[in-house]
């Protein structure tokens, strides 16, 4: 399927090695990567936003976006599922990645210039979703740095440079693997086969306010949205109609806040830039939807809610 993720498969083939076939073993590993992740989203919060942190811990928008990331529903399949250490890793180190940048900015020390290319090749070569962090990670600096845009971008490109190498390692490896493979429009292969342009559409937009009610309301979940768990949409599915609207407001409430730097705005752009990659807009991914999906794209919602409940308890504390 073009996929070249050598980092979390090195993981088990290493793990294989010492433990055998124990699911015990990687369960474990799943859970503890996927904890670490959540530790250094904290670390990272807490650097960001500290100028909004407040004085009492427990209702700052740090402390209350990583209790919910921890906690939230949707993200059982990224740590039950063994092979989505994928996801954890890329996440893991990409959010590596922006620390080390924002820890080079603040320190000047080579150590993290050094650290910060080789974070992110790792989250690259963990799974391809770490290229949104090209983007995220010199929004974050915009909103909440005092950099130039001339510093931003002399940090971003040892990024840009290794994201340019990887896609040569990657094309690479899949020429080789793809020689001999004939890809077949079929269902299983490609989730729209069986419509026309404007119910496949219908059925993306849909999807996306799908992932909107699953963050707020995370029940039924599933590991399989593939066809037809969910059916073919129309243009003529009021639902379709709202999600569209839904992301229609949001572009315009990003818009508006880009240039005040308002946390609204960074928060839906973190939503929507990783889930741009996985909602078939693009390109089609093999299957509707996924939770997993939605993994990275979490983080804008959860720091968004953060935010609203941070600002609410001060006011009426």
């Amino acid at each position: 399927g073009g996929r070249y993720r050598p980092f979390s498969i090195a993981s088990f083939a290493i793990e294989y090695q010492f433990f055998g076939q124990n699911p015990h073993i990687s369960h474990f590993f799943n859970i503890l990567f996927y904890a670490l992740s959540c530790v250094l989203l904290f670390i990272l919060l807490s650097k960001i936003f500290a100028q909004y942190t407040k004085t009492h811990w427990y209702n700052s928008i740090p402390f209350i976006a990583t209790l919910l990331f921890v906690a939230h529903p949707i993200h059982t399949e990224v740590v039950a599922n063994i092979k989505s250490r994928d996801e954890i890793f890329s996440l893991l180190f990409s959010l590596a990645c922006l620390w080390a940048v924002l820890e080079h900015l603040e320190s000047g020390k080579i150590l993290y210039w050094i650290l910060s290319p080789l974070f992110f090749i790792i989250a690259l070569l963990s799974k391809e979703i770490a290229v949104v962090f090209i983007i995220i990670i010199p929004a974050t600096l915009y909103f909440f740095g005092s950099q130039s845009f001339k510093k931003i971008a002399s940090e971003m490109i040892p990024l840009l440079l290794v994201f340019i190498a990887f896609m040569y390692l990657r094309n690479s490896m899949i020429a080789k693997t793809n020689t001999d493979i004939k890809y077949v429009q079929d269902i299983m292969n490609y989730s729209f086969a069986d419509m026309n342009m404007a119910q496949k559409w219908a059925t993306i937009v849909y999807c996306l306010g799908l992932y909107l009610k699953l963050l707020f309301i995370p029940h039924p979940l599933t590991w399989d949205y593939y066809p037809y768990h969910i059916q073919i949409m129309e243009w003529t599915n009021g639902l379709v109609i709202l999600s569209l609207a839904v992301y229609l407001f949001m572009t315009y409430l990003f818009i508006k806040g880009l240039k005040s730097k308002s946390i609204l705005s960074y928060c839906i752009l973190v939503f929507i830039v990783p889930l741009g990659l996985t909602a078939n807009i693009l390109f089609p991914v093999g299957a509707f939807m996924c939770e997993r999906f939605v993994y990275v794209s979490s983080i804008g919602f959860v720091t968004l809610i953060a935010w609203f409940f941070a600002e609410y308890l001060n006011k009426i504390k």
